[in-house]
């Protein structure tokens, strides 16, 4: 949220507090919201060209959204993603639960979660978010199918490195694998 020291303040406390706000998007009817227990938010200032004062702005983060970084909650049972490419969403659940796989696996990935309805879109503003459900077990009992039916295939270059080519609004960082 963009806003004013009073509407920061006021958002901030209204997550704080585990209150209902509302949310509105441009075109979209407005939505009651909650983040949850334990959300954190993040303030900061902007400054602006040709204004006095810097433009407030505030980040709310719920616990379970914040539970989706690489690394953490390798046990959890879904995660969030702001964009929906598929080499992205690869990429991201890889890395969450440190899964062996491959750039080019993408396409067989989504299409497996959108046959076993592990995929949902979710509202954004500026971004395609989604939610993909589903864990580590889950995901290597795909991986072990689909090269079983090979319907992915391992590489044949033996111990070459792994480049990911992401969105070009993401920072690309390799993976080995």
């Amino acid at each position: 949220m963009v806003g004013s020291d009073a509407e920061i303040e006021a958002l901030g406390a209204a997550v704080t507090e585990r209150a209902l706000f509302q949310i509105h998007f441009p075109g979209t009817a407005s939505i009651a919201a909650s983040l949850g227990s334990e959300a954190q938010c993040f303030r900061g200032s902007v400054v602006v060209s040709g204004r006095k004062r810097p433009v407030r702005h505030l980040v709310a983060v719920s616990a379970q959204l914040g539970k989706t970084k690489p690394g953490s909650d390798r046990e959890g049972a879904c995660t969030i993603l702001c964009n929906d490419d598929p080499v992205f969403v690869l990429y991201r659940v890889a890395a969450r639960y440190g899964l062996p796989v491959v750039p080019e696996w993408a396409p067989w990935f989504m299409r497996e979660l959108s046959q076993r309805k592990a995929i949902s879109s979710l509202l954004g503003l500026g971004c395609s978010p989604i939610l993909v459900k589903g864990n580590k077990q889950t995901f290597l009992k795909w991986i072990s199918r689909a090269l079983r039916e090979r319907l992915i295939r391992i590489p044949e270059q033996k111990n070459a490195s792994i480049c990911w080519k992401l969105p070009k609004n993401f920072v690309e960082q390799p993976v080995l694998g």
